[in-house]
């Protein structure tokens, strides 16, 4: 049996499992355009007006082929599916008419920013807009902190507002940051490190900023308030590496390490330990405190450029670092 197979099987026979109140649903095999690529899922409408869940069932599809478990035992825990993801989106007390309204929304938008290398399929979809090089943000009204439904154009006509105003509005809900070093990061994951008390307190010049969910936590660069206040914690400009969608690493400017040579170890870590549809970009950007603003440039050269036309004069006295070779 194909996956597309398996799944119209489920759906044509997925009633019978579930309980009476299901009887009159209308079950449909839905194609979902997600940044990963297309995803195959069922779902179960069982009234008008209400947000329907979406059940992915392609570990059972696995299962299944390899002959691990029985199509009977398939269906039973793909109705137990249903039943959950019904029981937790009404227990949010959600209707789809209040996201029809773009004031009772607002609040709950936020960005996350993904590769601009998304399907066609998808950017024909969802709103977006172009941010740091080779990066989109999309926006999504977070219903909580594991549900979430993504803005779309229609969703965005539907409300009158522009992607513009969806942005700012996004970028205002940024309430909080997750800001913290490499060293106390890894240590608080409990990995075995031989380090001291001492070292931990000591500033180890990478540092991880994110959200508090962790979870497309890279977008949190998009609110400028954001980018200063790491400045002014560093008390130094910076280098933002886009480590993936959940976060960027922010590595204080000492002299010591070359844009060049930063954006190499990107590609590198990229290539070989994220996930292709957690990565988000190989270019580094440059935080300048005082211009208070994120720089682009290919390389050390064109950031000193970059650094002295726009930036203050007492400024230009930095160009002999190693950066900027």
């Amino acid at each position: 049996m194909k996956k597309d197979e398996f799944y119209y099987e489920i759906a044509e026979n997925l009633k019978s499992y579930l309980p009476e109140e299901y009887q009159n649903a209308k079950i449909s095999v839905e194609r979902i355009e997600k940044p990963e690529g297309p995803k195959t899922g069922i779902t179960v409408a069982k009234e008008l007006g209400s947000i329907i869940p979406v059940v992915y069932l392609d570990d059972k599809f696995a299962e299944f082929s390899q002959e691990k478990k029985k199509l009977e035992d398939i269906f039973h825990e793909a109705a137990q599916r249903v039943v959950d993801a019904e029981q937790m989106i009404q227990g949010q007390d959600l209707n789809l008419d209040r996201m029809q309204a773009y004031e009772s929304s607002a609040s709950q938008i936020l960005p996350e920013l993904l590769s601009k290398n998304q399907r066609t399929e998808f950017l024909k979809e969802y709103a977006y807009t172009y941010e740091i090089p080779d990066c989109i943000a999309t926006y999504s009204i977070q219903l909580n902190d594991s549900l979430k439904v993504r803005v779309t154009n229609k969703m965005l006509d539907t409300w009158g507002i522009s992607k513009e105003e969806l942005r700012k509005t996004a970028i205002q809900n940024i309430k909080e940051v997750e800001f913290q070093s490499m060293t106390s990061l890894l240590a608080e994951a409990g990995l075995p490190l031989e380090i001291s008390e001492v070292e931990l307190q000591q500033d180890p010049g990478l540092y991880v900023l994110t959200n508090p969910r962790r979870s497309y936590g890279a977008a949190v660069i998009m609110d400028s308030e954001v980018l200063k206040m790491v400045g002014e914690k560093l008390q130094s400009d910076y280098f933002v590496l886009p480590s993936s969608v959940h976060e960027v690493i922010c590595v204080k400017n000492n002299g010591a390490i070359s844009l060049e040579e930063l954006q190499q170890m990107v590609r590198e870590v990229n290539r070989t330990e994220v996930d292709p549809s957690e990565r988000l970009s190989d270019q580094v950007c440059y935080y300048s405190c005082n211009q208070k603003q994120l720089i682009y440039a290919r390389s050390g050269r064109e950031l000193q450029e970059a650094l002295r036309e726009s930036g203050p004069k007492e400024n230009k006295t930095i160009k002999k670092n190693r950066w900027l070779s």
